[in-house]
């Protein structure tokens, strides 16, 4: 009767020890997910207006702001869309909650390849970059990669995936580099507090 006894508590322990882990995993999933709550909200797309305008859309769909901003858009070859031929490397110092950070076509610059000029890289500039070559960009941008500390200070990259580690750029496009001349836009961003799509 004893081994019996022992067996049925052995098999016991076992069940316990197995609903436990469940509840383990579970709980990181949970903690996970809460972590990942609002980098899940902030976005950086491009659309195309009626006319054919491009307007890049960097929104930020959480209650609570994010913080040092980086995004890269650029025009990509149909031949080579890993490699960008202008890159658009821009740095905000922030994105306010429930916006929508909108730059326009008309507000991007470039310049001929070899072309010797000032590289306003990672800058908005308030006029037109100096220097021979700049001008305005015509054809289709593609959205690229976005870096920002969240409200509990943690690093988020979104690019094909999500990722919570520091970024190297290595992964960010290279190319001829771009100037946004002008302020961005910053309009409401409806619906708020839910995940982009």
């Amino acid at each position: 009767m004893s081994v019996l006894g022992l067996l049925i508590s052995a098999i016991a322990t076992l069940w316990q020890v197995r609903v436990s882990d469940d509840q383990l995993q579970q709980s990181k999933e949970a903690a996970e997910q809460k972590a990942r709550a609002q980098a899940y909200r902030v976005s950086l797309w491009v659309d195309q207006q009626r006319d054919g305008e491009n307007r890049i859309h960097v929104t930020n769909r959480s209650p609570d702001p994010v913080s040092y901003v980086s995004m890269e858009f650029g025009y990509t070859s149909v031949w080579d869309p890993n490699k960008a031929q202008t890159v658009w490397n821009i740095d905000l110092p922030s994105l306010p909650p429930c916006s929508d950070t909108v730059i326009v076509q008309s507000q991007l610059w470039h310049r001929d390849r070899g072309t010797s000029a000032d590289s306003p890289w990672q800058h908005v500039l308030d006029a037109k970059p100096r220097g021979a070559g700049w001008k305005p960009f015509r054809k289709d941008v593609t959205a690229g990669h976005l870096m920002f500390l969240d409200r509990n200070g943690e690093m988020w990259v979104h690019g094909l995936t999500l990722v919570d580690e520091n970024d190297d750029h290595s992964l960010w496009w290279t190319g001829e580099p771009g100037a946004v001349v002008g302020q961005p836009r910053v309009d409401k961003a409806e619906p708020c507090d839910e995940p982009a799509q």
